[in-house]
């Protein structure tokens, strides 16, 4: 069964104002079990709670409880950015003041009753299908210069974990195919002479 996300409402009240993003305390968060990653501001969301509402993750709240910070995947099998935001987020589009959907992500952000909610999910193919990494935010509307460099800080650095691992592991095969090649096809395996800078013979001084 396909739960719907909804955007506006899901959040619990929350938040402490950033103001400046200098001198803000960050921290990395990976959660291991849905292979999200991003940057957090320790210094602001000083709760930790889990799991997320919004499926398999965790959620993070400001001491006076104004912001909340939600990190978590899904499971989204063949279905693009574009398809996604449509079937499962009950926001109408006229209400977003702003949307941004590409083949690898989407980002949204609406205003309701005076609260900012910003939401983006980046989406990762993978040969069992796909998943998509994602965070929800929300916090005042009167806050929301002290809070634009914190939010783009966190979007940015969105990432999932499979993207190290799988990276090394295509490097690992390449290397193994050149190493086959050269067995199969009897060519000579390189050593360190072949590869090290050849010096000319030079007459000493």
């Amino acid at each position: 069964m396909r739960a719907a996300l909804v955007l506006i409402g899901a959040f619990l009240i929350g938040s402490n104002v950033p103001g400046a993003s200098q001198g803000i305390e960050w921290r990395t968060f990976a959660e291991p079990n849905s292979g999200t990653r991003l940057d957090i501001p320790s210094g602001i969301f000083s709760i930790t709670e889990e799991p997320s509402e919004s499926g398999f993750g965790h959620q993070f709240k400001t001491s006076d409880g104004r912001a909340v910070l939600r990190v978590y995947s899904r499971d989204v099998g063949r279905q693009s950015p574009k398809r996604y935001l449509r079937e499962n987020y009950s926001v109408p589009r006229a209400s977003m003041d702003y949307v941004r959907v590409t083949r690898r992500f989407f980002a949204i952000s609406a205003v309701n009753d005076s609260t900012i909610y910003y939401s983006r999910c980046n989406f990762l193919r993978h040969s069992r299908g796909g998943a998509a990494h994602c965070f929800d935010l929300k916090y005042p509307e009167n806050e929301k210069r002290a809070w634009d460099a914190v939010v783009t800080r966190i979007s940015r650095s969105l990432r999932p974990l499979e993207l190290e691992s799988d990276s090394t592991a295509l490097n690992q095969t390449r290397r193994l195919f050149v190493w086959w090649g050269m067995i199969f096809f009897r060519k000579p395996v390189p050593t360190f002479r072949d590869h090290a800078p050849r010096m000319r013979n030079r007459a000493p001084t």
